[in-house]
């Protein structure tokens, strides 16, 4: 937007210079012809003396205090001034207006970087009181989703997971369970870069095959508005296991309402 502004404004900047420019030739050119039709009033036409290469002008009697039999010779090279002199001046006055249009165009340059601009990134705004996006649809919802994670050549899943998010800490909290046991989730999330970081962590295990899964799983998704998901991969890097692949997290229905019953 600041780029179109910036060439609208030295494009009409640009229009006022050159017609400025043309109306300073058309006026150097009027003046150069009277001169030159002055100067041929004050004479007699001109006879050219093709033996010399000189033009003999006969001037009136009394005009120059010269007799009728008087003359004054003129070089032919000198009819050739005038229009050399026109030419000197158009070239001068396009350098001119090269110049004050090149000059313009860096003055609003300046102006428009150093003014504020009262426009919204272009990006997603977090709207912190009901932690939606203004340029975009809410994709932080509290409510059930569905999780599942990609390891040993096949996917684990999909699995049932309750998730809160806080829009003013920017928080989210969630308990669920998969094929290992009972976890829970805690981390943060962007609504700028539309990205989730969470801690997932077992409080309980199905059976024995995963007591020595007692460590945390660091998960990092971003949304994809293609599949409407969250995309990303979990990893896990302790002494006794390393290890990391891909995870989804997908929406899938709100929390029902609270009812109040009176007392």
């Amino acid at each position: 937007t600041v780029c179109l502004r910036i060439w609208l404004t030295s494009i009409d900047s640009m229009m006022h210079l050159v017609c400025c420019g043309l109306l300073l030739v058309i006026c150097l050119g009027i003046a150069a012809d009277d001169e030159r039709i002055d100067i041929n009033h004050e004479i007699h036409p001109i006879i050219p003396n093709l033996n010399s290469g000189t033009f003999n002008i006969h001037e009136s009697e009394g005009l120059y205090g010269v007799g009728s039999s008087g003359g004054t010779n003129y070089n032919i090279s000198n009819s050739t001034e005038y229009p050399w002199f026109l030419l000197a001046c158009t070239l001068l006055s396009i350098v001119m207006l090269m110049s004050m249009v090149v000059v313009a165009i860096y003055v609003q340059a300046r102006k428009d970087r150093r003014s504020p601009s009262n426009g919204l990134p272009a990006r997603n705004v977090a709207n912190l009181a009901y932690g939606q996006n203004i340029l975009g649809p809410n994709i932080f919802k509290s409510g059930f989703w569905e999780s599942r994670y990609f390891q040993d050549e096949t996917w684990h899943g999909p699995y049932q997971l309750s998730l809160l998010f806080n829009p003013i800490r920017l928080i989210l909290t969630g308990l669920g369970m998969d094929d290992v046991g009972k976890f829970t989730f805690a981390g943060t999330y962007s609504n700028e870069t539309r990205q989730i970081d969470v801690k997932k962590e077992y409080s309980e295990y199905l059976d024995n095959r995963s007591e020595n899964l007692d460590y945390p799983t660091t998960i990092q998704l971003m949304w994809n508005p293609q599949t409407d998901q969250f995309e990303g991969k979990w990893s896990v890097q302790t002494d006794e296991y390393n290890g990391e692949d891909l995870f989804d997290l997908k929406f899938k229905r709100s929390h029902p309402p609270v009812i109040h019953a009176e007392v």
